[in-house]
């Protein structure tokens, strides 16, 4: 898993680096950021060869902040998770789902964490997203 966390902290900073990737969502990276963050970190991770993951997105009892990371096989993989003030890590990869069962207080989605799966707006608004993040990526 040490290939699947380099792989998703060099996408993560090409998020970073690239001055426009298109989506209001992604002005602010991490903050806000996990909805579609997730499905264009899944695009990306099947391409370099690390399997189909899956999109998981949330609410947490109380305040009802909702959250979005990506599973695949008991690993959680989160990209955008240190938007929360008691998260410091950049990349959070475990088998622990203590933290992220918090939002599964409601849970709203399981999807393949690609972009395709969306409705036509939102899958063209992804594309155009992950065709500037991976041309940062690339550039590197």
């Amino acid at each position: 898993m040490n290939d699947v966390r380099a792989a998703a902290a060099a996408f993560r900073q090409a998020i970073i680096d690239c001055p426009d990737a298109g989506l209001i969502s992604l002005r602010d990276f991490p903050n806000g950021s996990c909805g579609d963050a997730s499905p264009l970190l899944g695009q990306f991770l099947q391409e370099q060869g690390h399997g189909e993951w899956v999109y998981v997105s949330g609410c947490r009892k109380g305040d009802y902040h909702s959250h979005a990371w990506l599973e695949q096989d008991g690993w959680l993989l989160d990209i955008t998770a240190d938007q929360f003030p008691d998260v410091d890590e950049s990349v959070v990869l475990t088998q622990d789902g203590t933290w992220h069962g918090q939002f599964l207080h409601r849970p709203m989605k399981r999807l393949p964490a690609r972009i395709d799966v969306w409705d036509e707006y939102t899958t063209q608004n992804l594309t155009d997203a992950y065709g500037k993040i991976m041309a940062v990526y690339e550039r590197r």
